[in-house]
């Protein structure tokens, strides 16, 4: 038997009229996960081609989900703050905390924390943006990776043309 669950729920705000055109985004997605591993029966979503990179953070910890939570299911809760400090350009930051969705063998449920920032400068058809981020593993991604490898990080710079 086969019963699995995708939910994704989120609020934005902004306020564009005052200076730095500020806005601010929680959510929260789970991804459902096989509580017993051991039985005939299937609890564990699977994304198949899922586009994680712009849902579960720019690191891309969990870009197969259910084989990078161990098949117990994601569940990520995350807030996000933007700014337009000036004109063609943006500032944004977005935090994720990660847990399984079922416990894992030890009853840990905490995968880990990750922050990204991101600047972006548009300046028609040009267009430049870099990040980094950073994300610290919990006790139940240390379980899942057999030791872990500690907090690890991220940076990229990223140029385009838009015609």
């Amino acid at each position: 038997m086969v019963a699995v669950l995708l939910v994704s729920l989120g609020a934005s705000a902004d306020d564009h009229p005052v200076p730095l055109s500020p806005s601010v985004e929680v959510w929260t997605d789970y991804v459902s996960g096989d509580s017993n591993t051991t039985d005939s029966s299937n609890g564990a979503f699977d994304t198949l081609f899922g586009t994680n990179h712009g849902y579960y953070g720019t690191m891309d910890i969990f870009t197969d989900i259910p084989k990078h939570a161990g098949g117990l299911g994601l569940v990520d809760m995350g807030v996000g703050v933007a700014v337009k400090p000036t004109t063609g350009v943006d500032v944004m930051v977005d935090a994720h905390y990660f847990q399984l969705a079922h416990a894992d063998g030890s009853r840990e449920r905490e995968l880990g924390v990750e922050v990204d920032l991101t600047v972006a400068w548009i300046a028609k058809p040009f267009m430049l943006t870099g990040g980094y981020s950073f994300f610290r593993p919990g006790t139940a991604m240390t379980n899942l990776k057999a030791g872990g490898r500690g907090t690890e990080r991220f940076a990229y710079v990223m140029t385009g043309v838009k015609f």
